[in-house]
Order: structure tokens, then sequence, then C-alpha cells
């Protein structure tokens, strides 16, 4: 998008002495606050909706009992000026807003449908803002190719079951106004539909083969377009094209600090061996956000939008790698022709020794705790420092701290960038074990001691020899493996899963893992070594019925790993204990 997205809960700077209302600044002791969510844009989307001031902002959403909708401001508005004071390449509307304090009263300036329009006003008070719970309306489209603000229209795909499916629109069809509002980009579409609630009328003029067309019609929810949405019965490896990533989604808060203006994609956190992804170039940070023509979105994911495809097709993939857009082509495999799981011993698998230090701020860097012997105690680092950087990766969150030790290998050179009491510092060392950071003196870091586990740390074990049972998580083994390696398992323990077995394979020395899930929903099987690292990940997406694959554990050693599915807000988390006979 070639926007700069801002969110104008207007608390604002306080103005400068030479204003006029300086004096009711001081006893209100307050900000001047307007109550809405809007962006800038480009000149060129300015120049297709008729704007000939260029700096305006286009308001996308309006706080509810706020200022802005008490003065009857709306979506689409687009302010160019308080009073006579208009904005400019060197003021933007909350430079204006800087001179005012809650309660006085101003004369907003816009465009509404093409027409210069003013509202007399008095500037609230921030307040927090309120979220409405309840369904969600739905129109049921997608982008088809990149996002343009260059021209009127978007071209779309049509979600199975949805209210554009039942209006009878098409793939290719291109969008041109919802409810009167003309739309230049995919941020028009949300800003236009965020206005509705379920069962109102939406009215869409659209363009098929260049010839207008228009249909109107009540919005479905979300969850009703998703009723009758194809859900897999039984999982076969082989039945949908294989990329090959741990992944993560992301925040928005996380998306605007990494300017990407799709928080809908997917984070790579690993590739693995053998997988399309690593033969097409793909690395660890790269942000995956479309194939072909699918982009995702609130509505379709990387999971959802591989099931469009089949192994051996080929494609496009839409990246984005180091702040910059990229393209690549692929060539989709099979799940059963990659290493599905990451084979590591604690003797092979790096550590920085660092632990969270209670909670962080997003942008701000992570607050650790040093282990004794560690990599970090050996670079000089102390409890308190936050870390900015590893290896040259933007730390914004603890996924990010474990995306970057987890791809390297042990003596590698981990540079680490991080502050102390506000300085910026650097330090860079050969990265050790978890083997050669284990400490006899204090608390073993590397496995939770268990009574029913006597079994040495490392003991090599075959799918030939090995005995394999499922032990249930007391809430203090729970509290070790979230406190101390950050992994987020669910305590909840309330998702219905029957037949769970894990059963040894001498021919292809892995286990299978066999279970059945009778309700449906958006589904995904982790695995965790005694270290606290993913060794096993399987996004399912949509599903129920019966799950069975193969992991690779044996080589990871004898001793305790942790299984969690999870499904929709419920999950199943066991201790999978592995011996030898």
């Amino acid at each position: 998008m070639k926007r700069l997205t801002t969110i104008l809960t207007l608390f604002l700077a306080i103005g400068t002495y030479a204003i006029a209302q300086s004096s009711d600044w001081s006893r209100s002791h307050g900000r001047g606050y307007l109550g809405i969510y809007s962006e800038q844009i480009s000149k060129e989307k300015a120049k297709i909706l008729g704007f000939d001031n260029l700096y305006g902002s286009y308001v996308t959403r309006v706080i509810k009992n706020s200022a802005a909708e008490t003065a009857g401001i709306q979506p689409f508005d687009y302010i160019y000026a308080i009073n006579d004071d208009e904005t400019s390449f060197t003021k933007e509307l909350t430079s204006l807003l800087e001179n005012y304090a809650p309660n006085d009263k101003v004369t907003i300036r816009f465009m509404r449908n093409g027409k210069k329009e003013s509202l007399e006003m008095a500037l609230g008070k921030q307040s927090k803002e309120s979220v409405i719970a309840g369904e969600k309306a739905f129109l049921g489209v997608s982008p088809y190719g990149d996002d343009s603000d260059e021209e009127l229209g978007v071209k779309v795909y049509i979600v199975d079951n949805s209210t554009a499916e039942a209006m009878e629109m098409q793939d290719g069809d291109v969008i041109t106004s919802i409810n009167g509002h003309k739309i230049v980009d995919w941020g028009d579409i949300t800003t236009a539909i965020n206005m509705l609630k379920v069962g109102e009328k939406i009215a869409v003029d659209y363009q098929r083969n260049e010839k207008p067309m228009h249909s109107e019609m009540p919005l479905k929810s979300y969850e009703e377009s998703k009723k009758r949405q194809v859900t897999v019965t039984r999982y076969t490896p082989d039945s949908w094209a294989y990329l090959g990533i741990y992944s993560n989604t992301i925040s928005e808060s996380k998306a605007k600090q990494l300017k990407f203006d799709n928080p809908h994609g997917s984070y790579i956190t690993r590739v693995l061996p053998n997988s399309a992804a690593e033969k097409a170039g793909l690395e660890p940070f790269d942000y995956v956000y479309g194939i072909d023509d699918y982009r995702t979105d609130e509505s379709e994911n990387l999971t959802k939008i591989l099931k469009r495809f089949q192994p051996d097709d080929k494609a496009t993939l839409y990246f984005i790698r180091n702040g910059q857009k990229k393209t690549m082509p692929i060539i989709f495999g099979k799940r059963s022709e990659s290493e599905t799981s990451i084979v590591t011993t604690e003797c092979d698998s790096p550590l920085l020794g660092v632990r969270q230090n209670g909670s962080y701020s997003e942008g701000k860097g992570i607050s650790v705790e040093i282990v004794q012997k560690s990599t970090a105690a050996e670079m000089g680092m102390q409890d308190g420092d936050m870390i900015t950087k590893i290896n040259d990766h933007l730390i914004i969150d603890w996924d990010d701290i474990s995306a970057s030790i987890d791809n390297m290998t042990v003596g590698e050179t981990v540079t680490v960038e991080f502050l102390r009491n506000g300085q910026a510092q650097t330090a860079s060392k050969a990265i050790k074990s978890y083997c050669d950071t284990h400490t006899e003196d204090g608390v073993d870091f590397i496995r939770i001691e268990e009574e029913e586990d006597n079994s040495p740390p490392i003991r090599d074990v075959s799918a030939a020899n090995a005995i394999v049972d499922f032990k249930d998580l007391t809430e203090a083994e729970m509290d070790e493996l979230n406190g101390r390696f950050n992994i987020q398992m669910s305590k909840a323990n309330n998702l219905n899963v029957s037949n769970l077995s894990i059963i040894p394979d001498a021919k292809t020395g892995k286990y299978q893992l066999q279970f059945n899930l009778p309700q449906e929903g958006e589904t995904s099987v982790n695995v965790y070594n005694a270290a606290g690292r993913l060794i096993y990940n399987y996004d399912l997406g949509t599903f129920k019925g019966d799950f069975n694959d193969q992991i690779d554990i044996s080589q990871n050693g004898v001793g305790s790993y942790y299984l969690e599915v999870r499904q929709g807000n419920k999950a199943l988390a066991k201790k999978i204990l592995l011996q030898t006979r």
C-alpha cells in the first residue's frame, strides 16, 4: 500500500505557548481528542477521489461515543482542515490538533461524496475504546492480485457460501463501490464492511469484463458463511501442496512495526530440510502473504490458500524479506518427501542462555535474565539487558529470539545487540549447546526433572527398542514449560480427543501419531522436546476426524516430549515419555 496508516485516537502533544487556548489547556490538564481511525492516502488515490488537498486524513472508522461520532463524522470523510488551518506537506491532521485541548470548539472541514462540507464540534477527552462483541459482517471476497491505488476498483475472488456468492458475483469481478462509497483499494472494502452489521443491506457496484453490474442483499455473518465450508474429515499427508515451513501469525502491532501492510501473512521461523520452501530459497524471517493471485486476509490464511494447490503445482510466492516485497517461483512438494520433524539432541541444540525477565513492550526489545555458564553470560550480558537484534534480525517478541537461535548450529557466531541502561551495546560469541550450559551447582536449565523419568539425560533410542507412553502434565510442569521456554502451551486441557496413541515403526524408524477429533475447527499439532524446542508442527486448517502422521523423535534421545493439540480456543496437552527396553 502507498499509505502511512495513522491511528487518530487523538491524544496529542501539548501545543506551544503562543496558542491562544493555552490557559484552557492548563486548566483542563488534558489533550484534544477527536475519536477516529484514519490514514493518509497516496497522491494517486487523492486525485482519483477528486481531493485538491493531497495531505488530509481519510477516516476509516469512528470510535463509539467519541466527539467525532457525536458531531456526525463518518467513515470515508476526508478531513483537510481545522478552522481555517489546512493540512499540508509539513502539517498533518495530528499536527493541527496539537493546538487544541478538550472542550475547545472547532470547525472541521472535510470532503464527503465529492462535496466540501464542515461541522462545528467540541473536541473530547481521550477514553478507552470499548469493544462490542457480536457476529462480524462478512461480504466474502479476497484480493485477486496485488492491491493498487492507482485506479478505481478492486479485483476479487469470491469465498464459498458467502454474501458475495449469494449475489452471484464471480472470481475476477472488479468492485467499484459499496453502498455508494468509491472503492480504490482493499482498505476501502474493509472500511465499508466495518460500517455494517449482520443483516444490514449491502449494495455492491462492480464490473465483469468491463460491463457495469449491481447487486444488493443483507449481509451474512462470518460464522454463517463458514458453516458449509468443506471440512477435512480424514487426514491424508499428500493430499495438499506442501510448502515445508514452521511459521507464526503476527499481531497487527508487530506487522506495523515491521512495515507489513498485510497483517494476515505467515512469519517463517524454520524452513524444513528437503522441502519445497528450502529448494525455492525461502528463509527464516521471510513473511509470506500470497500465492499467485491469492492473498492472505481475515478469512484466508496461508494454510487455506495452500489447499487450493496440489503437489507438483507451479506457483509464485509473494513475500517480504528485509522490508522489501519480493516474488519467488516454487514447485510444491509432498509432505512425505520432506523432513517434517526437526531432529536435535541437547548436545547439538544451540542455546543463547536467556530467560524472559517479566513482561515486554513491543518495539523496545526483550528484557532478559542471564543463565549461568551460557553463551550470553560469556558475552558479558547482564540481567535486565534489553535484546533488540540477533544476527541483524529485529527482536520484537520472544518468538523472534527463539527463531534466531533455533536456526543456528552449535559453534556458529551469534551477534546480539542490546540496551543496558538505555545505552546500545553489541556482543558476539560462538554459541554453546544445551549440554555445554548444563549447570551442576544450580537449576538444570536443560531438563524438567520428573520422578517417573529416571533415564539418563541423553541416551540414543531406536524405534525398534523404544517404549512410548503418555502422561498427564501437572500444573507445575506446565508452569515450568511456559515460564522457562515461553512456549505458551494451553493449561485448559479441555479438547475432546479420542484414540490417542504413538506407535514405534521399526521399518521407518519413526513414530505414528494418531488421534481422532469428533468436532471440527482450526487445528494445529505441536511437539516440543525437553529443551522447549519445537520439533514438530502441523497446521491442519479446518479439521475433524482421524489424524495419522509420522514423527521422528528417536534421534532426539530418551526423555520427555510435550504434545499439544489445539482446536480453536480448546487444547489438549500431554507428556510423551520415550524410553528404551
